[in-house]
């Protein structure tokens, strides 16, 4: 029987079932960009340009917004440096939050912060908030009157004011309450806000009233060539990230269907907003990234099923390296509940869709988000759900109210990757063969592609000895020898 072999990125997995499986190939090589374009990519502009100018494309007739827009005169620009302050920060929710805490960590670091990870040691703390769930709202209200508590205990025993600051959804939909009503916290600033977030804590710190916030949440997907740093692996990180598209006057020069072009949505699916015209799409964005370096790992999180047309299933299916991993939130499988939660599809449309994507990725990894007990739910339509669970057979299902997630210790001996069907695997850091049949070896670094047989696994983790290092085109290329010798 064949053994099972991982390919790791960072480093990298990749399964060979033991077991023949129907895959459809690339039937070309995909389209590289030239130096000259890979050149230009390296020298445009940094994270910190698109957060200091982001504007909406739309609006062509705006100015370009400047930090300056967002900065107040009755604030000295020596009061907004926080002189080593203390920052710590807590973060509910999704990915999202995670990623938007970094940005706002990066805001608070250049203006002087020091971010420490004790509530009790920190000058600021800030909780970065989800209200998509009552439960996780829950949790941040009772951490509030938690930090309350602190905060009146600083000072009684006069050890200096401690700022609160509340971060992220729950800010804008609860800013009135969080700080007119409760007075519970400092600050109340949404993810407009990020930018102005130490002169928001001056203003705060010197008695001044005063919250921003943003009226929606809006997601820029900026693509930055990282691949000269040594990165094996990028994640296009978005809220419904396959809902993507782009009208700027940049994008239409490499538009290349008519307005009309293929299908936008999933067949059988709907939206409750009208459907874009025109643009560069999720599809053409994945297909550009794929090109700027084919051993580079491309993810993204956090799709919608509705917005899984064809083409960009074809995009997936023809490039070696975009993952064939999709999250694919259900929610549940009763049509009723659907309804309720206002899903824009049914339970056979749902259905539909995994089958015809089992049919372009016959070895996909679907993953899925269930939430229980909504509204309305019985006991009947619960089962539908469970149902659902069966008949898909998920690699991962996220389920909320409920998400115990088993997690994993390994020894500083070992090291750490994640398949592309996304699953961590975990192995001993030993040297192994620079090639299949090498006899030089190499010690396995950060970053690295290399071959692993499993040989012990857990609920969610794999375990096993690395054979030798690889890349991923020659990878991908043995894979497909093989499937066709299979099929001799």
């Amino acid at each position: 029987m064949m053994s099972e072999r991982l390919l790791l990125s960072r480093v990298l997995r990749q399964l060979l079932r033991n077991v023949t499986m129907r895959r459809r190939l690339c039937n070309s090589a995909p389209r590289e960009l030239d130096s000259g374009v890979k050149e230009r990519i390296s020298r445009g502009p940094s994270l910190e340009h698109f957060i200091a100018n982001s504007a909406n494309s739309l609006a062509e007739a705006e100015p370009p917004r400047s930090t300056e827009k967002f900065q107040h005169p009755y604030v000295a620009n020596n009061d907004v440096q926080a002189q080593g302050k203390r920052v710590h920060f807590e973060t509910y929710g999704c990915q999202m939050n995670v990623n938007d805490t970094e940005v706002a960590w990066s805001l608070l670091r250049d203006a002087g912060f020091v971010r420490t990870n004790s509530a009790s040691e920190a000058d600021v703390v800030l909780i970065m908030t989800c209200a998509i769930r009552e439960g996780a709202e829950g949790k941040i209200w009772s951490r509030i009157n938690q930090l309350k508590h602190l905060k009146r205990l600083r000072h009684a025993a006069q050890h200096g004011p401690l700022q609160i600051g509340i971060l992220g959804c729950m800010a804008e939909r609860l800013k009135e309450k969080l700080i007119e009503k409760e007075k519970a916290v400092d600050i109340v600033a949404g993810p407009d806000s990020y930018r102005d977030l130490p002169r928001l804590l001056a203003l705060a710190n010197s008695g001044q009233a005063g919250d921003i916030f943003s009226e929606s949440c809006i997601c820029n997907v900026a693509v930055l060539s990282v691949s000269h740093q040594g990165v094996k692996e990028v994640t296009l990180l978005g809220q419904n990230v396959n809902s993507y598209r782009d009208i700027s006057a940049e994008s239409q020069a490499f538009i290349e269907r008519s307005k009309d072009g293929p299908e936008i949505l999933s067949r059988g699916f709907r939206t409750v907003y009208k459907l874009p015209v025109g643009g560069l799409r999720f599809a053409d964005l994945l297909d550009r990234v794929s090109q700027v370096d084919r051993e580079m790992r491309i993810r993204f999180t956090s799709p919608h099923p509705k917005d899984f047309p064809d083409e960009v299933l074809e995009v997936i299916r023809d490039r070696d390296n975009i993952c064939k991993q999709i999250h694919l939130p259900a929610q549940s499988g009763n049509n009723a509940i659907l309804e309720s939660m206002r899903r824009g599809y049914t339970r056979e449309a749902y259905l539909e869709l995994v089958d015809r994507i089992r049919d372009v990725l016959p070895n996909v990894a679907l993953s899925s988000d269930f939430i229980c007990g909504f509204c309305g739910e019985t006991e009947a339509a619960h089962e539908d759900t469970m149902s659902l669970v069966d008949q898909v057979k998920y690699s991962v299902a996220y389920v909320f109210p409920y998400s115990l997630r088993e997690s994993s210790r390994r020894s500083p001996e070992d090291m750490a990757g994640r398949n592309d069907n996304n699953v961590k695997v975990v192995f001993p850091k030993i040297l192994v063969p620079e090639q299949p049949s090498s006899s030089v070896k190499k010690q396995i670094q950060p970053g690295d592609y290399v071959v692993v047989q499993i040989q012990d696994c857990s609920s969610q983790v794999l375990k096993g000895m690395p054979l030798y290092a690889t890349s991923l085109q020659e990878f991908m290329a043995e894979e497909r020898e093989q499937v066709r010798l299979r099929h001799v």
